[in-house]
Parts: structure tokens; C-alpha cells; sequence
């Protein structure tokens, strides 16, 4: 294990107001924050407690790569995709012999149509809301909700391939599988049911490797996005009114069409739209349009009300990412010091500047970012921990 004490001198005090350079001691229950002394680790308990996960849950969550299967997700439920499908029908809703997309149950073994199970769950939630279509049509054995249950599955295995902790042949086959599941449910036509899958299917997408497919995907949707989140602040705006004048928000929401679906969408919702597109193009290493696309959001939405803290974060740590790959080095340099004033210990930020100062030739304040990137990443997370120690040893 590399000794890290030595790199405390490029680092200060982390509590609030202290500027004191090589502290020595380090919090015992995140194993992240360094005080110069005891006294500072005290006063400073109350604001960083906050944000202080104890290092045994937080390995442990960060170790824990979810089973789907162990979840019971999908229990219940078999996609045929290939065979021969006319020896499944008739389907038990529409009675056409060759089924379309076949939904199988395992505990009545009857077969249906994906679409025509889509509409009749649907339809049954509409005439009792507390059934969800949960009985077999025909033969009222108890069966599982396509919609719901499909789509919790896979965004469980969406979180899974988002931790890193699997090999490259791994995220692909887990992606191509939910998407494939994904596929059933698009195909069914629902419009509501696409625009909360857009985001999904276009990352999976991006992990089978068809970046293209996927920007094209998230396009594709901008105006029904737009048209939504319009309608969204449309109808938060006559909510906030009818608070005001103490009037019946569902009765007037109801005039102005705003209940429809669609409604209920945020500016918010149309910023983590733009933000995944951008995702997209830097994965296409489109740094350019990557750029444009971000500073779109920051020109034309409003932080708080429309951009939240955390995108706000999101969006500058891109930013920078765009600047170093543009060599546009003194922009790295200030979206990184704008993270910083809000995180000091995120530590890709703290790299992506060391790198804009050396290639800037001051390799100096580089060495002390370095150390900062070491120095705050989690304790749990080794990999990036030697990548850190391989740049620290590349500029000293």
C-alpha cells in the first residue's frame, strides 16, 4: 500500500474556515475528511456529519452488485423472443392464433400478446385501481403486472451496470437483455410508456455499443419533452394560484386540459434530456457538440427553479471534461474551481484541473491537485485509487 502522509502538505484543513496546510488527523468514520487537530474536528462535527457515510456501510453498498434474480422481479413471467409462436395461441385476449411478442405466465402457463396484456392491465387498473390487472384473464390465476414488474427489472439491472464493477463482456450481455425487455414494452405504442423509457432505452443502448442509435433515440424526443415540461410549469404555476386564492386545483387543471399525461413533467426533466444527450456525444468523443449542448442548458434554464444543485454539479464536471479534450485549459481550470467551492472532495475534479495545470506547465499547483485526487477518493475503491497514484507519479 502506497504511504499517502506525505502528500498531506499539498492539502488544508477541511474544516470550515481553516486554511491550515499538512492536517494530520483524519475522520475515523468516512475515512475522507483531514483536520489539522482534534479541536477543528470537533467544531466541525455538526455540518460534517451530515455528509459523513461510515466506511464499512458505504464499502458494503458499493460492494453489493444487485442479483436481479434474488429481487423477484420478473417473477412469475417468461418472454418468448424466438420459437415458434403459433403453437403458444391462441393469445387469450385478442384470439388470434400466431401470438405477437409472447408473454408466458409460469404458474397458469396461458400465453397472450405483449400489447393486448398491456391494454387489458390497463384497462382493469382503470376500472379498479387496486387490481393493476393482477389476475390472469383467463383463468383469474394471480399474475403479475407486465408494465410495472418488466420495468423494475430492468432498472435493476441498469443500476447494476452503472457500477463499473463488471467486466465489459458483462455490461453488454446484462444491456442487451434489458433491452431486449425494453423493446416488448416500446413496442406496445404507448406514448406515456416511451417517454418514461426514453432515458432507459437510450442507455442501454449506449452500453451495447450503438451510441448513434441511442443520441438519435434521445433526439428524437425533444419536443414532446419541451411540449411536457411547458405544460409542467404551466400547471405548477396555476397550483401555486390556486393555493393562493383557495380554489380547486383539479377543477381548474381540468379546464386548461393540464391532467392529461405528460403534465406532471419538470424543467428539470427536460435538463437531464439535454444533459444525456450530451452524455451521448462525449462518448462519441463529439466534444464540440457536447460543449454546445451544455452551455444550451446553462443559457437557457435557471438554476434552482429549473436546474438542480446536483445537475448543476453534473453539468461543469462535463464542461470540464469537454474543455481538457478541447485544450481549452484555463475553462478546465474554472469549472473545476467552481466544483471545488462546492465539493472539495470529489476527486475526478481534482485530477481533470491537475491536468489542465500541467498542461499548462505548472506542474507545481498540478502536484497539489494530484494529491488532493488521492487523498479524497473513497478508501473502498482501489482501482481508481492506483490510476490516482499512476498520475501522481507521471507529474513528479
Amino acid at each position: 500500500m502506497e504511504d499517502e502522509k506525505p502528500l498531506l502538505q499539498y492539502i488544508t484543513c477541511d474544516a470550515e474556515r481553516c486554511t491550515k496546510s499538512n492536517p494530520a488527523h483524519r475522520c475515523s468514520r468516512c475515512k475522507i475528511t483531514y483536520y489539522c487537530s482534534p479541536t477543528c474536528q470537533k467544531a466541525d462535527w455538526k455540518r460534517h456529519k451530515l455528509g459523513c457515510p461510515p466506511l464499512d456501510e458505504a464499502r458494503k453498498l458499493h460492494a453489493n452488485s444487485t442479483n436481479v434474480n434474488e429481487l423477484g422481479l420478473n417473477e412469475g413471467i417468461t418472454f418468448l423472443k424466438e420459437g415458434n409462436h403459433e403453437s403458444l395461441g391462441p393469445c387469450g385476449i385478442c384470439l388470434e392464433e400466431t401470438i405477437d411478442d409472447p408473454v408466458i405466465f409460469d404458474k397458469c402457463k396461458h400465453a397472450f400478446c405483449c400489447t393486448c396484456l398491456d391494454r387489458f392491465q390497463k384497462a382493469t387498473t382503470l376500472l379498479d385501481p387496486e387490481d393493476k390487472g393482477s389476475r390472469c384473464p383467463y383463468c383469474r390465476a394471480e399474475i403479475p403486472n407486465l408494465i410495472q414488474s418488466t420495468h423494475a427489472k430492468v432498472c435493476v439491472i441498469v443500476a447494476r451496470v452503472n457500477r463499473g464493477n463488471l467486466s465489459d463482456e458483462e455490461r453488454k450481455e446484462l444491456a442487451s437483455k434489458a433491452l431486449a425487455d425494453i423493446q416488448m414494452l416500446w413496442d406496445t405504442g404507448d406514448p406515456g410508456l416511451k417517454v418514461n423509457l426514453t432515458h432507459t432505452r437510450a442507455t442501454l443502448l449506449s452500453y451495447c455499443g450503438d451510441h448513434k442509435a441511442a443520441l438519435k433515440a434521445l433526439k428524437e424526443v425533444i419536443p414532446a419533452f419541451t411540449e411536457m415540461a411547458e405544460r409542467g410549469a404551466m400547471a405548477m404555476e396555476l397550483l401555486e394560484k390556486c393555493k393562493r386564492e383557495d380554489h380547486d386545483f383539479i377543477e381548474e387543471a381540468t379546464k386548461l386540459n393540464l391532467i392529461e399525461p405528460g403534465s406532471g413533467l419538470l424543467k428539470t426533466d427536460l435538463v437531464g434530456l439535454y444533459f444525456e444527450i450530451a452524455k451521448v456525444q462525449q462518448k462519441l468523443e463529439d466534444w464540440g457538440a457536447a460543449w454546445e449542448t451544455l452551455q444550451y442548458i446553462c443559457e437557457h434554464f435557471q438554476l434552482g427553479s429549473e436546474i438542480t444543485t446536483h445537475q448543476q454539479m453534473e453539468i461543469f464536471l462535463s464542461l470540464q471534461q469537454c474543455a481538457n479534450q478541447m485544450k481549452a485549459y484555463m475553462h478546465s481550470i474554472q469549472f473545476g474551481e467552481a466544483i471545488m467551492d462546492q465539493n472539495r472532495f470529489n476527486p475526478t475534479v481534482h485530477k481533470a484541473t491537475a491536468i489542465a495545470y500541467r498542461e499548462l506547465g505548472n506542474i507545481e499547483e498540478a502536484r497539489k491537485l494530484a494529491a488532493g485526487a488521492i487523498l479524497y477518493e473513497a478508501p473502498w475503491d482501489d482501482e481508481n485509487k492506483k490510476k490516482n497514484w499512476e498520475f501522481w507519479r507521471e507529474i513528479t
